[in-house]
């Protein structure tokens, strides 16, 4: 059966392959291939990056008017988190209101 329907065969391979995988030799294998994976990977993003400076891109896109709007919304965003980091940091507990959910709702 070349096409369609399914044979016992290729039903038990998978069990086969996760079987070898588990295996010492097939956690070494995989491993390989992970590793020569991630190296590739990388060395292909530095190859296409070279040159680029990301932080002149972001600072070119977020100067840009029309981006003003969504560049105020995310240093907002960014903003609040940081002082309600810092207010969780400084006093535990004082971001929570007096039935246990965050300025004062309940939780």
């Amino acid at each position: 059966r070349r096409w369609g329907g399914t044979s016992p065969w290729l039903d038990q391979q998978p069990e086969r392959v996760l079987r070898m995988a588990a295996s010492a030799e097939g956690k070494s294998v995989v491993l390989d291939l992970c590793s020569c994976f991630v190296s590739t990977a990388v060395g292909v993003y530095l190859e296409k990056t070279a040159g680029i400076n990301a932080f002149d891109d972001f600072f070119s896109a977020a100067s840009r008017a029309g981006n003003r709007e969504a560049v105020q919304e995310i240093a907002g965003h960014v903003t609040g988190e940081a002082v309600r980091t810092m207010v969780e940091v400084v006093s535990p507990g004082m971001m929570m209101g007096p039935h246990g959910g965050v300025g004062g709702a309940a939780g």
